[in-house]
């Protein structure tokens, strides 16, 4: 009888040894590493979960993770933002993995970068807009504000100036001060520019426009007017590629200040002299009194000094490649706009080379911009002179040298704002 208890007792001890030991078995540890298959760095804060359970853990600083699997799961789940998810299948017997992850480009669209930080568009409400380089080649100009102008809700836009490469006025976050400059802060690949960066739309990928308080708040009173941040264009992993793309226009003046002949001039002055002056016709004096042989003149400057059909022109030369630890993208660009008055004309010379070198933890990225403007501005007040010249008086040509002889002063040296 007792031999029978101990049989027993030793089974039930077996029994409970080998439960025990399916129990310490039920769960393995796999451990492993994720990486970015772009450059091989590593993912900080990937998600990793067992496929179908509520296990999971998050990768450390060099994109390590360790993570208790249930025996009868074989799949492990890996996101992050702004990557694909990539599912894993899990072999008995291997206990280490490594996971590269591919980028997502339509997770990436739904991602702004503001100062040092990253946020998703939804959370922001429009407090940041984007605008992508398509959008800017489709104008023919040589300033960044008039290419944004009508492009972001709540950006003003206002031209300064009818010259050619006259900058636009911007303003962001409307007047913020009466003495101070209300203009927004422009960042170039992350380095602040004095004032407007003179880019050529073929230099840039994106511009991105911080709009409040909060997203601009990372620049202190420099970003008190909003922030524009502008992204150059970066090689790609590819062979090398090269594009040339321009146009060429005209500029064609479609409306204008009706001015009076000399006929209507004269009987102007005449209507003064009656009704304004309360004088007889024989108290009416012009300069035709000294000069009758200027009596057939009909002159009109504005014919002179309007440039009608200005040409306007601008051609990019691209060349970018790469492979997989260096990549390069070189730009040079020329824009040239002669004004509709004439005198006046704008042309810049632009050239920017990006390159980036990834090797393991390592990144080297350099920028080096180049840029050469040349301006051509008519005479102070010109427009201003032009509508008051005396239509009886001489008509002026303006390639018509000048001649003092004799001392005599004739109408194009008293005009000499259109030297």
């Amino acid at each position: 009888m007792n031999e029978k208890i101990k049989n027993k007792f030793t089974l039930l001890l077996m029994m409970i040894v080998v439960s025990s030991g399916l129990t310490m078995s039920a769960q393995d540890v796999v451990k492993g590493v994720v990486l970015s298959d772009s450059d091989e760095s590593a993912v900080m804060g990937a998600s990793v979960r067992v496929d179908g359970t509520s296990f999971g853990t998050i990768t450390d600083l060099d994109g390590n993770f360790s993570l208790k699997i249930p025996n009868d799961k074989n799949v492990l789940v890996v996101s992050y933002l702004g990557y694909k998810e990539q599912k894993v299948s899990l072999n008995k017997n291997q206990n280490f993995y490594t996971i590269r992850m591919r980028e997502d480009v339509e997770l990436l669209d739904e991602v702004v970068v503001v100062g040092y930080g990253t946020m998703r568009k939804k959370e922001l409400t429009g407090a940041v807009a984007r605008v992508e380089s398509e959008s800017l080649t489709k104008i023919s100009t040589s300033d960044l504000g008039t290419a944004l102008q009508g492009q972001i809700a709540g950006v003003s836009v206002q031209s300064s100036s009818g010259a050619p490469g006259s900058a636009a006025n911007i303003q962001i976050r409307g007047i913020n001060s009466i003495s101070g400059s209300n203009t927004p802060l422009f960042i170039v690949d992350g380095i602040p520019q004095s004032g407007d960066p003179g880019l050529s739309s073929s230099e840039i990928e994106s511009i991105d426009v911080l709009k409040d308080a909060a997203s601009a708040a990372i620049y202190g009173t420099r970003g008190a007017g909003g922030v524009i941040l502008i992204t150059t264009k970066e090689g790609k992993t590819d062979q090398m590629r090269v594009t040339l793309d321009g146009y060429y226009g005209v500029q064609k003046i479609t409306s204008g200040l009706e001015l009076m002949n000399a006929q209507q001039y004269i009987y102007q002055r005449l209507l003064t002299n009656r009704y304004v002056n309360y004088k007889d016709d024989s108290n009416f004096w012009t300069p035709l009194d000294n000069s009758p042989i200027n009596f057939t003149n009909d002159s009109n400057l504005m014919k002179v000094i309007q440039n009608d059909n200005a040409a306007i022109q601008n051609y990019s030369l691209t060349v970018s490649g790469g492979r997989k630890d260096l990549t390069y993208n070189i730009v040079a660009n020329y824009f040239d706009q002669d004004g509709v008055i004439i005198n006046s004309s704008f042309n810049r010379y632009n050239v920017r080379a990006n390159t980036s070198f990834k090797k393991q933890k390592w990144t080297i990225n350099t920028s080096l911009g180049f840029k050469v403007e040349e301006r051509e501005s008519p005479g102070w007040g010109l427009l201003t002179e032009s509508y008051k010249y005396d239509p009886t008086q001489s008509p002026i040509d303006p390639n018509t040298s000048i001649s003092t002889a004799g001392g005599s002063v004739t109408d194009q040296q008293n005009l000499k704002i259109l030297r």
